[in-house]
């Protein structure tokens, strides 16, 4: 006897909508008489918008007192003997305890849950964290340099291969040391979504790290800055480098000036604990070579103070002169 195939059944009349189950399916010819099929396994027939006639293989089951319903695949594109073997597949998991239609809703939840909505979480409450450090976490986590190919992934599908091609390209690309304050920032992401149980693995563990380079040791010498502050012109400019050379201040330091951290007699300059890099409050005498610096460096628009703050650039224009 030859089998029908599902695109050759039709509704009856006056219904638009059926489930041929197991005995009905053998009663179509859809499989051979006496096959034993898995129970749940069926065929639904549904009348859709102009007539048509949609064909899906469905598998019906309970499990933790709920009644669930999945489909395998449409008739059209799926036959009979494939549909059957996925539908013993599904039998048998769930025979084991499984329960496969929470697993695809789960794991359709999954994939809506990119590494880019995990980001803008995390950063939205990193508060109480100083300045910097959030704009170091967004130039690492959001800047295109960085996780840019990854961002669009599934948060639990990034692998620790995915993490190792991102840091190898960084370290070659900008350094050891960016690729390990890079490292540090993705893993410390990773941790807060296993906390919060969006995933539950961190694939920066045991990932390729860069070697940790020596520690600098390399201090201007008073040749050097004999020569950068002859170099200086009376200007702004020069007013703000010479603010760095007196002080010895890093430059984010420097860079953060209000007028409000100056004494009332201006005889001395309180960097805040929240700016220090030890978190620790510091106190500065205002000596006579700081104080015309300090005064102008105060009223700089921030965007000329970070633009000022290019020790480099001086170092170039007082080796060449």
């Amino acid at each position: 006897m030859k089998l029908r195939t599902a695109k050759n059944i039709d509704l009856a009349e006056g219904r638009s909508d059926d489930i041929l189950f197991c005995e009905r399916l053998i009663e179509y010819d859809l499989f051979k008489s006496g096959m034993i099929l898995p129970t749940g396994f069926g065929l639904r027939l549904r009348r859709a918008s102009r007539g048509r006639i949609l064909r899906h293989w469905i598998f019906q089951y309970r499990q933790h007192g709920r009644n669930r319903r999945m489909i395998i695949g449409s008739a059209d594109t799926v036959t009979p003997a494939q549909a059957q073997e996925k539908a013993r597949k599904l039998h048998a998991e769930v025979e084991l305890g499984g329960d496969p239609q929470a697993r695809k809703v789960e794991r359709r939840e999954k994939d809506s849950l990119s590494l880019r909505s995990v980001v803008s979480d995390y950063l939205a409450q990193k508060t109480g964290v100083k300045e910097g450090t959030l704009r170091m976490l967004r130039t690492y986590l959001e800047g295109p340099l960085y996780l840019k190919s990854l961002h669009g992934v599934p948060l639990d599908r990034i692998s620790r291969k995915d993490v190792a091609a991102r840091l190898l390209a960084v370290s070659r690309a900008s350094g050891a040391p960016t690729a390990i304050a890079f490292r540090s920032a993705l893993s410390s992401l990773f941790v807060w979504a296993m906390q919060m149980g969006l995933t539950e693995h961190n694939p920066v563990v045991n990932s390729f790290k860069p070697p940790t380079p020596g520690s600098r040791d390399r201090v201007l010498t008073d040749p050097e800055l004999a020569a950068i502050w002859n170099a200086l012109e009376d200007d702004d400019y020069a007013k703000v480098i010479r603010l760095l050379v007196c002080t010895g201040c890093r430059r984010a330091e420097v860079g953060g000036i209000k007028w409000t951290e100056f004494s009332d007699d201006m005889s001395t300059w309180g960097l805040p604990k929240e700016r220090a890099k030890n978190a620790k409050e510091h106190k500065l005498p205002v000596t006579p070579l700081i104080a015309p610096a300090a005064t102008v460096y105060a009223t700089l628009p921030l965007e000329l103070r970070f633009a000022a703050l290019c020790l480099p650039f001086a170092i170039e224009q007082s080796s060449g002169s």
